[in-house]
């Protein structure tokens, strides 16, 4: 996913001075392996989408940003005849079940402090701290550690149906790689896994 690109320790390893050197360092070396041992490396539409906005949003050149596509496999996952385990999704339903309990709870708390508020003593700045809470909180509960993006399921649907190892740093995507039976590696691990590889080979 995006992070297996962005992961702000890649650019101390690479020696690189921004992201923009990072991302031609990693095309390198990708190209390198493509050629002499013939790895393929996909994304998905979606998260290929997600990574342009953001690498171009961060300072990633047109043409460095071409230079890595032109490596990468963009590949739409097979949503029809791929099939998942009915064990993981029941474990995911749930898992948003109580996800969602506990969020209507936080928000029955945050309901009741406001409603405590003395109304003379209220003031704007106080009111946008509460909506700011509500906000951080309910996002901790409902996003963190859980697939939440159709951008995220894609990719594992792609690794489940390549037999593929996906690298990123999302814990969501981590913990649902894992139950199942897809190989998650993290950024720099994988990078440093490249950089062995090469070093055999040379």
């Amino acid at each position: 996913d995006t992070s297996a690109l962005t992961d702000p320790r890649l650019k101390g390893i690479l020696n690189a001075d921004d992201l923009d050197s990072t991302i031609k360092k990693i095309s390198t070396l990708i190209a390198e392996l493509r050629f002499q041992l013939d790895l393929l490396f996909y994304t998905t539409p979606s998260m290929a989408g997600e990574m342009r906005r953001y690498l171009l949003s961060n300072g990633v050149s047109f043409e460095t940003l071409g230079d890595l596509f032109s490596w990468i496999i963009v590949k739409s996952p097979d949503m029809l005849t791929t099939k998942i385990p009915a064990l993981i999704m029941s474990d995911y339903v749930q898992s948003i079940r109580l996800r969602s309990f506990r969020a209507l709870r936080l928000m029955e708390d945050l309901l009741k402090r406001a409603l405590k508020t003395d109304k003379n003593a209220a003031t704007d700045e106080a009111y946008a701290e509460l909506v700011h809470e509500a906000r951080e909180k309910f996002r901790e509960i409902m996003r963190k550690g859980i697939v939440d993006s159709p951008e995220d399921f894609d990719v594992l649907v792609l690794a489940y149906e390549l037999k593929g190892s996906l690298v990123t740093n999302d814990d969501g995507i981590k913990k649902m790689a894992e139950r199942m039976g897809i190989i998650a590696i993290d950024p720099i691990s994988f990078l440093e896994g490249l950089r062995r590889l090469k070093t055999m080979l040379s």
